[in-house]
Order: C-alpha cells, then sequence, then structure tokens
C-alpha cells in the first residue's frame, strides 16, 4: 500500500567534535492491505536501503546487525554487501499484528544504534448486506434540440418556417407515451 522513508539522527559520544551520525532508511513505514479479517490478500514484497551520513560524508563502515523476524514476516533478509533489508509478508498471511515495530540495530564503530521499522495494516470495510433492487429511471430524448432560423440582416424573417421536434420516453427499455405540458411563449413562435 505505502511506504515512508525515515532518518535518526545521533551523537558520538565523548570529547572528539565530530559531527554525528544520520542513519537514513529508504522504507521506515509501510502500510499493508487488508482484508476485513486481517489476512494479507497479496504477497508484500519491499526493500529497504539504509545509508549513513556523518556530515556532508557518506559512511560505508557500518554493519546491519540481526532484526529478529515478528510473526507475520515470512522473511526479513540483511544484506550487509549493499546496505539493504529485504521485507517480505506472504499472500494469505493471518498472523500479522495490526500495527508493530522493528528495531534495526545499526552498528557503526563498534557502537550499536537504533532504528525503527513501523507497519500498519489498512483493512477492507466489511461486506454490507444487498440493497433493495431499483426502479427503471427515465430517458427523455428529443429529435432536435435547436434549430437556426436564417433573417435578413435587420433579422426579420421573410417566409414561414416550420420545424418538428418528436419526444420520446422510455422507462427503463419500455417506451412511454409522454404528455407534453404548456410550453414557454416566444415571441414570434407559435407552438401547435
Amino acid at each position: 500500500m505505502g511506504k515512508r522513508n525515515h532518518s535518526t539522527r545521533t551523537s558520538r559520544g565523548g570529547l572528539s567534535k565530530k559531527d554525528g551520525y544520520t542513519i537514513n532508511q529508504s522504507v521506515g513505514e509501510y502500510i499493508f492491505n487488508a482484508l476485513n479479517n486481517g489476512t494479507i490478500p497479496l504477497t508484500a514484497t519491499f526493500v529497504s536501503t539504509i545509508k549513513v551520513t556523518s556530515g556532508d560524508s557518506i559512511v560505508t563502515n557500518f554493519t546491519i546487525g540481526t532484526i529478529n523476524k515478528p510473526a507475520g514476516f515470512s522473511i526479513i533478509s540483511v544484506n550487509n554487501n549493499n546496505k539493504t533489508i529485504t521485507y517480505v509478508v506472504d499472500k494469505g498471511t493471518n498472523t500479522l499484528a495490526d500495527s508493530g515495530t522493528i528495531p534495526i540495530p545499526i552498528i557503526i564503530e563498534g557502537n550499536t544504534y537504533t532504528v525503527s521499522f513501523k507497519w500498519a495494516k489498512s483493512k477492507n470495510g466489511q461486506n454490507g448486506s444487498d440493497g433493495k433492487p431499483g426502479t427503471d429511471g427515465y430517458t427523455v430524448s428529443a429529435s432536435r434540440n435547436s434549430y437556426i432560423v436564417s433573417t435578413d440582416k435587420d433579422g426579420r424573417i421573410h417566409t414561414a418556417v416550420t420545424t418538428n421536434t418528436t419526444i420520446s420516453i422510455l422507462k427503463g427499455s419500455t417506451p412511454v407515451t409522454p404528455t407534453i405540458g404548456a410550453l414557454p411563449t416566444v415571441a414570434g413562435c407559435t407552438f401547435v
């Protein structure tokens, strides 16, 4: 469903004036689509990349520590060469909690820092009962919706103009005989 990235700022211990570490993960949060009973309907696989910086410098001499796999995750795999974590939750899983947090240990120069991966479920609503059958709607159409009458340069009409418009009405797919009510009065026009 959705992913969000996160960063964590840490400080170095001791009297050193060096910059602290900033630990970023490309996927820090994930929302799993779930059925209304909590079951995951489709396999979800995603990879989060961990990046560490100190000031403006990229830090590569770190490792991702051991991550405990909560119930519901079929795979949580760490690749310290690529600095990635792969998460997999299989289709049909019903043991994944509605939400949770996984601590991720990042080891830099012998010190362990922890960032968190968080997840939640977005559950479908329950199916409602069948509604009442609908009634057929009406479709009204006119054979002519407009008509242009030619005039001279002064706007006068020199010969009588006659036009017909047929009104058709259907209720669903059944023809209905229309009753046409009073028509508006238009100067110079006669309606029959």
